[in-house]
């Protein structure tokens, strides 16, 4: 392959705009959980305890994750010469992924697609399709597992082999044209798709015809 016309592409979680805004939101709701009195009343007490343990595990859980993924600075995702590497959030939080690289010669597309069900907003993603022969990168849902099953129901509208091998786009931003920049300059016979709420595709990128998908 020839030398690339652009250099990698690195995002990075960070404390963005868009971040801060949610970490004051669920700061807000930890506070409103705190100040809760469930009484003493049954059954109303025990229903005003689970909301509020909801609450605090919810909004303060997540939020946590989110400033320490934005304190570290860690890689978000990268696209270099070498592959992509879909990264995580620090390891103290192993439950959520840890960062893979997956190399060219396995990837078939990139994908960008959002989760409709989460609330208040859409969720964006960046997944890959990856080839029949590639294996499936460590932290990926087993078939028939329950998270296996779960990206189904929550992102129907995305084939589940391209859904359970993604990363949010939660506490860093991405970057359409730097994304389809780098992957043109590296893998120009990969295409990136961008996949809407009823299933179509739109290609963002087309596939270079003859050119390897990578080194």
């Amino acid at each position: 392959m020839t030398d690339a016309p652009v250099g990698p592409y690195v995002a990075r979680f960070g404390l963005g705009f868009k971040t801060v805004l949610v970490l004051l939101f669920a700061a807000v709701a930890v506070a409103a959980a705190i100040a809760l009195d469930p009484g003493r009343e049954m059954p109303t007490a025990l229903f005003l305890w689970l909301w509020k343990l909801l609450l605090l595990v919810l909004f303060g859980g997540g939020g946590l994750v989110l400033l320490v993924a934005g304190l570290s600075r860690r890689v978000a995702l990268r696209v270099d010469r070498e592959g992509i590497t879909l990264g995580s959030p620090p390891r103290v939080f192993p439950w959520l992924g840890r960062s893979v690289l997956v190399r060219w010669r396995d990837i078939r597309a990139v994908a960008v697609f959002h989760q409709y069900a989460r609330w208040p907003a859409r969720l964006m993603y960046v997944g890959l399709k990856l080839g029949p022969d590639a294996s499936a990168p460590e932290g990926t849902p087993r078939a028939g597992s329950f998270l296996h099953r779960s990206y189904g129901r929550l992102i129907p509208h995305v084939p589940t082999d391209v859904s359970t091998v993604s990363r949010p786009v939660n506490g860093w931003r991405l970057s359409r044209r730097r994304l389809v920049a780098a992957v043109q300059a590296y893998a120009p016979g990969v295409p990136v798709i961008e996949i809407d709420e009823y299933g179509s595709g739109r290609m963002l990128s087309q596939p270079v015809p003859g050119a390897s998908g990578g080194t």
